[in-house]
């Protein structure tokens, strides 16, 4: 589950990463700068967010598979109800 926050984390932190670059981009066109780096950094920030959901895909099936084996697990612990 750790591994599952982080990849959220790390995405959320991706789309804040851009909207700044976005806000940064706006400022320097308006004061005629150049904004190839900036160009350069947000391509970097989708590719990370890229990188997060890809990892979060992943993480939330093994949580899911993990569920499924702890509810079997319980499930062949527990007595059923005419067994008791």
């Amino acid at each position: 589950m750790t591994t599952l926050q982080l990849s959220l984390g790390e995405h959320q932190d991706s789309v804040i990463g851009r909207e700044q670059l976005r806000a940064l981009r706006r400022d320097a066109e308006l004061c005629r700068e150049d904004t190839f780096t900036l160009g350069i950094l947000y391509q970097r920030e989708i590719d990370n967010g890229d990188r997060a959901i890809g990892n979060l895909v992943r993480e939330w099936h093994r949580a899911e598979r993990a569920c499924r084996a702890f509810r079997e697990h319980t499930r062949n612990l527990t007595p059923e109800v005419g067994e008791r």
